[in-house]
């Protein structure tokens, strides 16, 4: 059970969780995953469209090097079977790649996996599947990265956050994304939010270190201020359920 612990617990302590691409332009992809894990990154997901499973594999073992200073969890998007390759803890899907069910098979049984909702019927139906491990829920603002996407607003972030409210002891958690930075997270928070995903915010930062502090230090204040978040993670009060169905 301990590795379940590991794996859960660091789920549900998550607060910053950091999409970016393999960065070829720049070349730096390990060193910048070991900034952004120093300032405060809880999960790293490497999500760029076409990419080489072989390149991926390479990039996402790069990125397992950086998180073990930090305890940080790396997550595959989309792709269960080079999830199962990579014995990845985390696994992200979107709306059209199948049925966590049966991505699960595919993956250790310490795994957790997560799925994007868009809407309130889709937030929902995370929220009852017992092999979704976690959600996000956006975008909240119109973003390069899902242009096709029709941006849902705070009033999603609110749905969310009445669905699942992060203060419930043994409420899944859950991200909101899409167009969040420094600027306006305020308003993320003030919506009910305490856990987000930002990508252009720190990707694009001259400092991505300082950047993902910055934002690590507000979410950390917006968890002291309420004092409803005391159970609603390991380490702070409370045990935490066990999320998702595991194989035996």
């Amino acid at each position: 059970m301990t590795a379940l612990r590991g794996v859960d617990s660091r789920l549900r302590s998550a607060r910053l969780y950091l999409c970016t691409d393999t960065r070829s332009q720049q070349g730096d992809f390990e060193d910048f995953a070991a900034e952004v894990f120093a300032g405060g990154v809880d999960i790293l997901q490497v999500r760029e469209k076409g990419l080489d499973p072989e390149r991926e594999l390479e990039v996402l073992q790069q990125a397992r090097r950086a998180a073990a200073a930090t305890s940080g969890l790396v997550s595959v998007n989309d792709d269960p079977v080079l999830g199962g390759r990579f014995a990845t803890d985390v696994l992200h899907l979107g709306q059209t790649d199948g049925a966590a069910a049966e991505a699960r098979r595919h993956l250790h049984r310490w795994a957790v996996i997560g799925r994007s909702t868009h809407t309130p019927e889709q937030l929902q139906e995370a929220v009852e599947d017992p092999d979704v491990d976690y959600f996000c829920t956006g975008p909240v603002w119109a973003t390069p990265t899902k242009p096709d996407y029709v941006p849902a607003g705070l009033e999603l972030v609110r749905a969310a956050a009445a669905t699942a409210p992060p203060q419930r002891a043994g409420s899944k958690p859950w991200f909101a994304i899409g167009g969040i930075d420094l600027e306006n997270l305020d308003e993320v928070l003030a919506a009910g939010a305490r856990r987000v995903v930002v990508v252009r915010a720190i990707t694009e930062a001259d400092d991505p270190r300082a950047a993902a502090r910055a934002l690590r230090t507000r979410l950390n204040e917006a968890w002291r201020e309420d004092p409803g978040m005391a159970a609603a993670g390991p380490g702070l009060s409370g045990t935490p359920r066990p999320l998702g169905r595991r194989a035996e």
